[in-house]
């Protein structure tokens, strides 16, 4: 009983240091891209597709990390990713600001996105898998709460680009990243505790692959269920619209007359609503039928971008902003959640990696078509209108996703 009390106190640590890896990433890197954007658009007048195909080379690139990243993740184990990942992410942002030039400024984001593929996500919500196995949605949610919390830095990142300029700011940014890595990766990497009858599941996953005594799905026995592809592709397809968000946002409420500072604030009360979400997520994702939840929730993420696609002001930008962080922060923990539940820990990093290929993709593709269809149509109406069909798509085949069934032999 102590051993397992023991494991379940320090999960939480292991939550929280994965939190604080998201906030001070995702945040500024991905949440705060739109400011960074708006500063490149206005120093090289650059058309809108071209400086938000900066986001979507980055998601081109963590397509293609994302699988691989996985697997190594399940043979190397969380602390060697993290570390690697975030050096690679936070010498990317130091190079951003000496770039010049569209070439420079590609390779960047392709070389940052590509490193949190490896350091971010995935090893976090690996780790919490493994040391919540009964508190799931919880322990996930204050891993994506902390992303959420991230979006408080946005303001801070447009002062900074404001006083300072971008290139300073992104040094900054990038130095924080390489200086926290270790530290965090020593946290969330360590290994679960052996104890009578827990062998299999007690092995330190940086010494070697998960191991076969572990309860769930293969990767390939995932791969043959219905739910498996029912999920990626409902992700995928309600996740259009969070990159396309992520890159577009600040530039939409620019668009209408704000500045940049005033638009910055709508990031804190979206991260404030996804927070609030999250913990909701978290709170009651262990006790609901996630399924139908998320259906509902990504309805309610839909509704939200017919708001952003109609906003003319400040408030109704705020009803976008709670609206998106109700539906769309969520359903995050919730669907996570379900995605452990329904294929266990046995391969749940490669698992996760094969499924966020197809997310990534689609993430590649909504920045810079958002992006061409403004330069066409000089404005957003129409694109966020589209993101709200995809999102509504999503909500049904998130609902077809019955839990599989594992076959014996």
């Amino acid at each position: 009983m102590s051993e397992a009390a023991g494991r379940i106190e320090y999960g939480w640590w292991v939550a929280f240091a994965s939190g604080v890896l998201m906030a001070v990433s995702i945040g500024p890197l991905m949440q705060g891209a739109s400011a960074i954007f708006a500063a490149v658009e206005e120093e090289y007048s650059w058309s809108r597709t071209q400086v938000a195909a900066a986001a979507s080379l980055g998601q081109f690139a963590m397509a293609l990390a994302s699988p691989f990243a996985g697997a190594v993740i399940d043979r190397v184990g969380t602390a060697r990713a993290i570390v690697a990942g975030l050096l690679l992410t936070g010498l990317s942002a130091i190079g951003l600001s000496f770039t010049h030039g569209l070439a420079g400024y590609y390779a960047a984001f392709l070389l940052m996105f590509a490193g949190f593929a490896f350091g971010g996500f995935m090893p976090c919500m690996t780790a919490v898998n493994r040391w919540l196995p009964r508190r799931r949605a919880a322990g996930m949610a204050f891993v994506m709460a902390g992303g959420s919390v991230g979006s408080v830095l946005v303001p801070g990142m447009a002062w900074g680009i404001e006083e300072y300029g971008w290139r300073p700011t992104v040094v900054v940014i990038g130095v924080i990243i390489i200086v926290l890595a270790p530290v965090l990766a020593r946290v969330i990497g360590r290994p679960l505790p052996e104890a009578p009858g827990q062998t299999a599941e007690a092995r330190d996953a940086r010494k070697g692959p998960a191991p076969s005594g572990l309860q769930g799905f293969t990767a390939r026995e995932a791969l043959r269920t219905w739910a498996f592809h029912a999920m990626a592709f409902g992700h995928m397809l309600s996740n259009f619209a969070v990159a396309a968000v992520a890159a577009h946002v600040i530039l939409r409420l620019t668009d209408v007359g704000m500045s940049l500072a005033t638009a910055s604030l709508i990031l804190p009360v979206m991260g404030m609503t996804e927070f609030g979400g999250r913990l909701m997520g978290g709170l009651f994702g262990d006790s609901v039928n996630r399924r139908v939840a998320l259906f509902f929730l990504t309805i309610l993420q839909a509704l939200s971008l017919v708001a952003l696609a109609f906003t003319a002001n400040f408030w109704m930008a705020v009803l976008f902003a709670v609206l998106w962080g109700m539906g769309f922060g969520t359903r995050g923990p919730v669907f996570h959640a379900m995605r452990a539940d329904y294929f266990g820990p046995r391969a749940y990093a490669t698992i996760l990696g094969i499924s966020s290929f197809a997310l990534s993709l689609g993430m590649t593709a909504s920045p810079v078509a958002v992006g061409w269809i403004f330069d066409r149509q000089q404005n957003y109406r129409d694109a966020f209108l589209g993101l709200a069909v995809t999102s509504f798509i999503a909500a049904l085949l998130l609902l077809s996703a019955v839990r599989p069934r594992k076959r014996e032999g």
